[in-house]
């Protein structure tokens, strides 16, 4: 799965996918959520769908994932979706889950969806982390609505390029 994952083979993960059902171990909880990702990053969003969906132990791990690819394939409401079930699934989310998010959000242009978002940011005291404060900044500059970007900037403990470039 590892060599799948390194070299974005598609038909090897499928393969090895195979194998694992074969076998009995698609349910094994660290196996299940490891073939999420490698599906994802393979380019097998459906794969991962499919198998994130017959697991039964599934990790924040293999819900960012999840959400992250769907946010990229462009299905932002299938990405907000998953968080809505993460959430409901008692998986607490991370900074990486927020970030995927948010960009999801920026592309809706959802300020009442972005909002939310940023409360529940709030209540896991992730909006000083620099990755997801980067994102948050840029999320209200894309919004136009730059005093609040400036607010969640300067509540950042530290500011790189990304951060200042958002701002500027």
């Amino acid at each position: 799965l590892q060599q799948c994952r390194r070299t974005k083979n598609l038909l090897a993960a499928k393969y090895v996918h195979t194998l694992v059902c074969s076998r009995g171990l698609e349910a094994h909880g660290s196996i299940g959520n490891y073939l999420v990702p490698v599906f994802v990053e393979c380019n097998g969003i459906s794969q991962a769908r499919q198998v994130f969906e017959r697991s039964v132990h599934v990790n924040e791990f293999s819900w960012t994932s999840l959400i992250s690819a769907e946010s990229q394939c462009g299905h932002l409401n299938n990405a907000l979706t998953f968080y809505h079930k993460m959430q409901e699934d008692s998986v607490q989310p991370s900074g990486h889950t927020f970030v995927s998010l948010v960009k999801a959000c920026i592309k809706l242009e959802d300020v009442e969806k972005a909002w939310s978002l940023h409360e529940d940011i709030c209540k896991l005291g992730l909006q000083k982390d620099l990755f997801v404060g980067s994102a948050l900044v840029d999320m209200y500059v894309k919004f136009d609505m730059v005093d609040k970007a400036k607010e969640v900037f300067e509540e950042l403990l530290v500011r790189d390029v990304v951060s200042w470039n958002a701002l500027i």
